[in-house]
C-alpha cells in the first residue's frame, strides 16, 4: 500500500470515528471551565476579599515586593499561596484529563485499525483510556526527560563554544563572525535533527503501546526496531508530520490575513478559529490513524487454511533488514513497564 493510500485509509478511519473529534472538543471546553473554576474564580474572590482594585491587581511590583519579604507580604502571602494551590490543582486536572483523552483516542484508533468494521463505542474508549493511562504517563515522562537531556547537551555545547570563542579573542573579526555563524547553524541543525528523531520515535512508539499493550520502555525499543526495519513507516511519519505542519501554518497565515480586514475580519476570525481548531483535531486523528494502521497491517499475521499462521507481506523486508516477529498480546495481563 502506497503512502497516499495509507493516508486515505487514515481519513476513512477518522470519518468512521468522527465522535473522537467531539470528545476532544468536549475535553477542551471542560479545560476552559476548569480554568475558570479552579483559577479564575479564586482570584476574583481574593481580589474582592482583599479589596484589590483592578489597577492594583495588575501591580506586579506589589506581588514581587511580597515575594521578596517586603512590607506587603502580610497582605499578599495568603493570596499568593491560594493562587499557587489553585494553579497546581488545575494543572493536575488538565494533565489527568489529557492523558485519559489521549489514551482513549489512541486506543480507539488501534482498535479500529485491527477491526476495519468497528464502530465508535464509548465503552471501548473508556476501557482504552483507563488501560493506557499509566503507560502513557510513563511514556511521555521518559520522552520528556530525553528531550530535556538533549536540550541540556545542546546548551552545554553552546556554552563551551561561547567560552572558546571568547578565549580566542575573535570578537569583531571576520573569522570570529564566520565561526559564530557556523556554530549557531551547526547547533541549530543538530537540535532540529535530535528533536525530530525524538518526535518521530514518540509517534511510532504509540503504536506498540496501544496495539500490543506494551510498557513504556518496551514500546520505545519496539518502535526503534520497527523504524529500522520498515523504512516506509519512517517516511510515512515524516510525510504526515510535514503535511500537518504545513497545513497548520497555512491556516494560521490565512487567519492572520483575516485580522487585517477592518471590522469584518474581526467578526469572521472567531468562527474561523473555531472551525480551524476542529479541523486540526480531525486532521491529527486521521494522520495518526494512517500511522497506526500501517503498523497493524505490517505486524499482523494471516491464518492459513491449515490453521498455521504466517507473517503478512511487509515492505520492511528490504535492504537486508529483519523485522521483529509479530507480538501477540495477552489482553488479560497487565502492562509491563
Amino acid at each position: 500500500m502506497t503512502h497516499v493510500e495509507r493516508i486515505k485509509h487514515g481519513f476513512q478511519l477518522a470519518n468512521r470515528h468522527w465522535q473522537l473529534v467531539v470528545v476532544q472538543v468536549g475535553a477542551f471546553i471542560l479545560n476552559i471551565i476548569a480554568l475558570l473554576a479552579f483559577v479564575g474564580l479564586p482570584i476574583i474572590v481574593l481580589a474582592v476579599a482583599l479589596g484589590i482594585e483592578a489597577e492594583r491587581a495588575g501591580d506586579i511590583a506589589g506581588f514581587l515586593d511580597a515575594a521578596t519579604g517586603g512590607p506587603a507580604i502580610g497582605e499578599y502571602l495568603g493570596a499568593i499561596l491560594v493562587v499557587i494551590l489553585s494553579v497546581f490543582i488545575f494543572t493536575t486536572f488538565a494533565l489527568v484529563l489529557w492523558l485519559l483523552v489521549t489514551g482513549g483516542i489512541i486506543g480507539t484508533i488501534a482498535h479500529a485499525a485491527k477491526d476495519k468494521t468497528a464502530k465508535f463505542s464509548m465503552g471501548v474508549f473508556w476501557q482504552e483510556a483507563k488501560g493506557l493511562f499509566m503507560p502513557l504517563a510513563w511514556y511521555y515522562t521518559i520522552l520528556s526527560v530525553a528531550a530535556l537531556a538533549l536540550f541540556a547537551l545542546l546548551a552545554g555545547a553552546f556554552a563551551v563554544g561561547a567560552i572558546g570563542y571568547g578565549s580566542m579573542g575573535l570578537d569583531g573579526s571576520r573569522m570570529g563572525v564566520f565561526f559564530s555563524v557556523m556554530g549557531v547553524l551547526l547547533l541549530g541543525l543538530c537540535g532540529f535533527v535530535f528533536f525530530l528523531c525524538v518526535y518521530v520515535l514518540s509517534v511510532q512508539g504509540l503504536c506498540p503501546l496501544a496495539v500490543e499493550k506494551r510498557g513504556a520502555i518496551a514500546s520505545i525499543k519496539r518502535a526503534w526496531g520497527f523504524l529500522e526495519a520498515d523504512r516506509k513507516a519512517l517516511w510515512l511519519i515524516l510525510i504526515t508530520v510535514g503535511g500537518y505542519v504545513v497545513i497548520q501554518i497555512s491556516i494560521a497565515l490565512f487567519g492572520g490575513l483575516l485580522q487585517l480586514i477592518p471590522l469584518l475580519g474581526a467578526i469572521v476570525y472567531v468562527p474561523y478559529s473555531i472551525v480551524a481548531n476542529i479541523f486540526g483535531i480531525y486532521l491529527y486523528i486521521a494522520l495518526l490513524g494512517a500511522v497506526v494502521s500501517h503498523y497493524v497491517d505490517s505486524t499482523s499475521s494471516d491464518t492459513t487454511a491449515s490453521g498455521s499462521s504466517a507473517p503478512t507481506d511487509i515492505s520492511a523486508l528490504q535492504d537486508g533488514w529483519q523485522v521483529p516477529p509479530p507480538f501477540h498480546p495477552d489482553r488479560s495481563g497487565p502492562h509491563q513497564y
